[in-house]
């Protein structure tokens, strides 16, 4: 899967990435690189993760996502 920049990333996968970043205690844009660099690794899917979170927040259809 290809690197991916914050600018680029949906609302429902911006709130995904907010909820990991804030998680894990980074920025939005550090989690962005973080997950760059884990996507070098063939055996990672990192953003795959982050999607199907984004997917959720999508189709639970509530205001508050």
């Amino acid at each position: 899967m290809a690197k991916r920049s914050l600018g680029e990333l949906s609302n429902f996968q911006r709130l995904a990435l907010q909820a990991f970043a804030e998680r894990m205690g980074v920025s939005e844009s550090h989690m962005v690189n973080w997950l760059n660099r884990l996507e070098e690794n063939p055996a990672a899917h990192p953003w795959t993760d982050l999607d199907a979170l984004a997917k959720r927040f999508e189709e639970c259809g509530c205001a508050d996502c």
